[in-house]
């Protein structure tokens, strides 16, 4: 049975290349292991039947020290989108859009039998690869030959994950994770020097699944879920300009994003993946609380060959997009470290014993995106069409499927009082299992507030006493003034609040003088080769009360005894903290748009029955998030 049952796993994807043989040139100690792959309860002559390739579930057993650890596993069906797309060029030079059935796949989520809270995301698509946590211990396995394994916890030399976008240190408060799921729709972009590594569509096209499995594992603790919805390759060059500079290979890669691909594929974030070294420690880069706004990106260096570092570093990223600032510029910011995990997602540096969780400052700085006034969140709300597989619902995915009443998981892992984890039903007497109009196990009389106005561009949702989940997210009019700006898709962004979310209480924009004046030297060279003034709807700058003490490098200059601060991320790759966050007041009747000042009519018509299909009001123009991603 053993043999049998590892021979299953490794008959998959002929096209791809033989595994290692015998050792791992990458990890200086590991222990072998050989997995056996045992029954599911109930089915003990599963492997003398004609066994599935890629069955819903699927146990491993691993001897390790003198321990046995049970890895219990469900494929993650959802990983991929029902509007998943790949782009590549063809041998002719065209290049093509697919929409390929993805069928079954061989990446899976799940945890340790008899452990608490543990974790496990694995890859059977050749072998066993990936990570499980028991207890206290993180665990790296990877494939040797076509029975035998390497188990590690192996470190390697810290890599920076840098950020463009870094607040200067503050004090934090606990954060709530949020009660509704939300949903990053990804779209992944390989560039050139990627493919050339590996040669292969089909190897880039599991390696990226892979990571995104681990992406989408991590963020579950925070109730979010990562839905890989399109990928493109390189495979015939850049279409970006991708070099060793990580701020112009992010501003590239944004700038396509926005003129290319934004205009034929609908998603929330876009990440690219790049086989560039950047100058440096640097791992990546990505724009602080960018998440449903023209800059929600990021790119990250694959530096390693196990696919769970880059993938670290995307979630770092996508962190970025959502809100979440280093740990280490925080004050009194704490992460639940064990022995063998010295930091979490949001850490400025990561190792090879990489991070499982988010800090509770994170949490925080999460929290504030979602409810914020600067910048907006509602393309997180909706959730992705996902096309049930051929072998129907399986209950324990975390996702609800036809039959199911609701989803929280395996048993050993849901800990929702109001659902039964074995057969997906309510639990007797419950009427909803989760959303915003599910509290105590039942659904909140109509009318009940479920989302409260987050400001003076928001709407409060209400429950309608019939449904558990709150109504989707409206906001007034684009346009609509609001404090001293207008609103823009639900927030009321003013140059005084990003400086104060910058340089705390006290902080407002410079006058205009600090925009009229030429860049000065310092500043020009750490920005671009202009001698122009700045930029009003690019760059943000400042009048930094003097009191703030600050870990920041910065541009500073002095005009009329009026300071201008702009600050930036380290002395060796300066770049913008903050570009001004679109929908900002630039003048009357104007606001900023892709960096430029302009007429209020950009917003289109200002006609409440036009803009709101005639459902407006002269009391209340809104409009529904249709959650454009």
């Amino acid at each position: 049975r053993r043999g049998w049952g590892m021979l299953v796993e490794c008959q998959v994807l002929s096209a791809l290349p033989p595994l290692p043989m015998g050792h791992l040139p990458h990890v200086e100690q590991y222990e072998v292991v050989q997995p056996l792959r045992l029954p599911i309860s109930g089915a003990l002559d599963e492997l003398s039947s004609s066994p599935t390739l890629y069955p819903e579930t699927i146990r491993y057993l691993l001897g390790l020290r003198g321990n046995n650890f049970t890895l219990h596993l469900r494929r993650n069906r959802h990983l991929v989108g029902s509007g998943y797309t790949e782009t590549h060029t063809l041998p002719n030079g065209t290049e093509v859009t697919e929409k390929p059935q993805v069928g079954q796949h061989c990446f899976y989520q799940g945890h340790v039998e008899g452990y608490r809270n543990s974790v496990a995301s694995i890859s059977t698509c050749l072998g066993i690869r990936g990570f499980f946590k028991a207890g206290s211990t993180i665990h790296l396995i990877e494939p040797l030959d076509q029975q035998k394994h390497g188990i590690h916890q192996e470190k390697n030399d810290e890599l920076e994950t840098m950020m463009d976008a870094v607040s200067i240190p503050r004090n934090w408060l606990p954060g709530a994770i949020p009660k509704d799921t939300h949903y990053v729709e990804l779209f992944v972009v390989v560039d050139h020097k990627e493919y050339k590594k590996y040669r292969s569509l089909q190897i880039l096209r599991q390696r990226v699944r892979e990571i995104v499995n681990h992406v989408d594992r991590l963020y579950q603790e925070i109730n979010f879920r990562v839905i890989l919805i399109g990928l493109e390759i390189w495979d015939k060059g850049n279409k970006a300009s991708i070099d060793s500079d990580v701020e112009s290979t992010l501003s590239s890669f944004l700038k396509w994003r926005n003129s290319n691909l934004s205009k034929r594929k609908k998603h929330d974030n876009a990440q690219l993946i790049t086989g560039v070294s950047f100058k440096g420690t640097t791992g990546g880069l990505a724009r602080l609380a960018s998440m449903c706004t023209e800059s929600s990106g990021g790119v990250s260096h694959d530096y390693s060959i196990n696919p769970f570092a880059v993938a670290t570093t995307v979630a770092h990223e996508i962190g970025h997009n959502l809100g979440m600032d280093h740990d280490e510029n925080i004050w009194g910011c704490q992460c639940e470290k064990n022995k063998n995990e010295d930091r979490c997602v949001m850490s400025t540096t990561s190792s090879m014993v990489f991070p499982k969780k988010f800090s509770s400052c994170s949490k925080y700085n999460l929290q504030k995106f979602l409810t914020g006034n600067i910048f907006p969140s509602s393309c997180l709300n909706n959730l992705p069409v996902l096309e049930e597989p051929e072998e129907g619902p399986v209950c324990g995915n975390k996702f609800l499927e036809r039959g199911e009443e609701c989803d929280c998981g395996l048993p050993e892992e849901c800990l929702n009082q109001c659902c039964n984890p074995k057969n997906c039903q309510l639990a007797p007497g419950a009427e909803c299992a989760e959303g915003g109009c599910c509290q105590g196990c039942q659904v909140m009389p109509n009318g009940e507030i479920c989302r409260e106005a987050q400001n003076a561009c928001d709407l409060a949702e209400h429950c309608d006493g019939k449904q558990p989940k709150c109504p989707e997210n409206v906001y007034k009019q684009n346009g609509t003034p609001c404090r001293n700006g207008y609103c823009y898709n639900g927030v009321c962004p003013t140059y005084e609040q990003q400086c104060q979310a910058l340089w705390g209480r006290g902080a407002d924009v410079s006058t205009d003088k600090c925009y009229l004046l030429k860049m000065p030297k310092g500043c020009t060279e750490a920005f671009y080769p202009s001698r122009m003034g700045l930029n009003k709807c690019k760059f943000l700058s400042c009048s930094r009360p003097t009191a703030i003490r600050s870990t920041r490098h910065l541009c500073s200059f002095l005009l009329d005894d009026e300071r201008c601060d702009l600050a930036m991320t380290n002395s060796e790759n300066p770049s913008p903290f903050q570009l001004v966050a679109p929908g900002t007041k630039c003048g009357r009747e104007k606001v900023c748009q892709h960096w430029s000042c302009q007429d209020l009519s950009v917003y289109g018509s200002r006609n409440c029955s036009n803009k709101c299909h005639s459902q407006g009001s002269r009391k209340a123009c809104f409009i529904i998030s249709l959650l454009e991603s």
